[in-house]
C-alpha cells in the first residue's frame, strides 16, 4: 500500500508497505527516519486536522481516499493569555448601553418614535379645555383694573390756591415796576469801536498806541496808501496797511514783515512749466518746492527729486482731464 506525506519544503514523497494496513505509528517512525527528524519534533496533520492517535489503521479503503499526510515543525508556544484578551475585547463591544430606540419598530412595523409623537398628541388635545381656562382667567385678571388712589387734603388744596392768588399779585406789582421805570430818562451809551486787526499784531507788536495817538493820520494813511495785491492778500490776511513809523524799532518790524509778505508770496506762484525745456532743468527749483507744486496741483508728491520733476514735467502742457490718473492723487481722480 501507498501513502503520500508532504515533506517540510511542500514536496510530496511516496512511502509504500508490503501490508493490507498500516497503523499511524509505523507511518511516524518511516517519516521522521527518512527526514532525519525526531519523532517528538514532527507534527501530523490531515485536512488541518492534528494526527494524534498513534493506534489509528489505515486499510486499503481508506488510503484510497485518504489525503497526502502533512508534516510540519513543532514550535514552542507563548505564554498564552492572548485568547482571553480576545475575548475581552468581544465582550467590551457593544457595552455602551443607550436608551434611544425611537428608530426601533414595533410588532406592527410602526416605528417608536411615530407611536410616542401620537401618544404627546392625545395628551396636548386632551389638555385644550385647561388652557383655554388659563387664558381666560388672565383675560380676567387684566381686565380688573387697580382701585383708584383719592388724595383728600383740604390744607393741601387751599395752599395751591394761595401760591396762585399770590403769583398773579406778584406779577402785576412787577408790571407796574417796568413801567415807571421806563417812564425815567434813559443814558444812551456810546457803542465801542473796534480796533481793525493790524498785521503786526502776528509778530507781537500793539499798535493801539499810535491809534490813540493819531486816529485822523491813520484814517488819512488808509485811504492814500497802495492795496496789496491778491496773490499776497489770499496768502497772508492783512487788514490794514503798514503804517510809516519813524521810530527806528517800528522800521525794523516793518521791514521783517515786507521780507516775511515778500517769501510767502514767491512761494505761492505757481511754476510755470513752459519756461522749462526738461525734467533736468526742474531740479533746479529743489526737492521741497517740487512737493509743494506738486500738492497744489493734485499730483502724488512721493520718491525723489528725479521722480518729482520727471512726474510734473509730464503735465506740461495738459488740462485736468488730460493728465493720467496714475499720476493723481487718489482722493483727486
Amino acid at each position: 500500500m501507498e501513502v503520500w506525506v508532504q515533506n517540510l519544503s511542500g514536496n510530496h514523497e511516496r512511502f509504500t508497505w508490503n501490508r493490507c494496513s498500516v497503523t499511524a505509528a509505523q507511518i511516524w517512525e518511516d517519516v521522521s527516519s527518512r527526514f532525519g527528524i525526531p519523532q517528538n519534533e514532527l507534527r501530523f496533520t490531515i485536512n488541518s486536522k492534528e494526527l494524534n492517535e498513534p493506534t489509528r489503521i489505515f486499510t486499503l479503503e481508506d488510503i484510497e481516499t485518504l489525503p497526502p499526510i502533512r508534516t510540519s515543525l513543532r514550535l514552542l508556544g507563548g505564554k498564552g493569555g492572548f485568547g482571553a484578551l480576545l475575548r475581552g475585547a468581544g465582550a467590551k463591544i457593544g457595552t455602551k448601553k443607550t436608551a434611544n430606540f425611537d428608530d426601533c419598530r414595533d410588532l406592527n412595523g410602526r416605528r417608536i418614535r411615530h407611536v410616542k409623537d401620537q401618544k404627546r398628541l392625545e395628551e396636548w388635545q386632551a389638555q385644550e379645555k385647561e388652557r383655554a381656562l388659563e387664558a381666560e382667567a388672565k383675560k380676567d385678571k387684566k381686565k380688573k383694573k387697580a382701585p383708584i388712589h383719592v388724595f383728600n387734603d383740604s390744607s393741601y388744596t387751599e395752599a395751591v390756591k394761595d401760591i396762585a392768588e399770590n403769583t398773579e399779585v406778584a406779577v402785576e406789582e412787577g408790571i407796574k415796576r417796568l413801567i415807571e421805570q421806563s417812564s425815567m430818562p434813559v443814558v444812551e451809551e456810546k457803542p465801542v469801536k473796534r480796533r481793525k486787526k493790524s498785521i503786526f499784531d502776528d509778530y507781537g507788536y500793539d499798535s493801539s498806541e499810535d491809534e490813540q495817538s493819531s486816529p485822523t493820520s491813520s484814517k488819512e494813511e488808509v485811504e492814500t496808501s497802495p492795496q496789496p495785491s491778491t496773490e499776497i492778500a489770499e496768502s497772508i490776511p492783512i487788514s490794514t496797511p503798514v503804517p510809516e513809523k519813524s521810530d527806528p524799532i517800528s522800521e525794523a518790524i516793518a521791514d521783517a514783515v515786507t521780507e516775511a509778505i515778500a517769501s510767502k508770496s514767491e512761494e505761492s506762484d505757481v511754476i510755470d512749466l513752459m519756461k522749462f525745456d526738461s525734467a533736468q532743468s526742474l531740479e533746479s527749483i529743489g526737492n521741497d518746492r517740487l512737493k509743494e507744486e506738486l500738492k497744489q496741483r493734485g499730483l502724488l508728491f512721493g520718491g525723489n527729486l528725479q521722480q518729482k520733476a520727471a512726474r510734473l514735467y509730464q503735465t506740461k502742457g495738459l488740462r485736468w482731464d488730460e493728465i493720467p490718473n496714475n499720476l493723481k492723487q487718489k482722493d483727486k481722480r
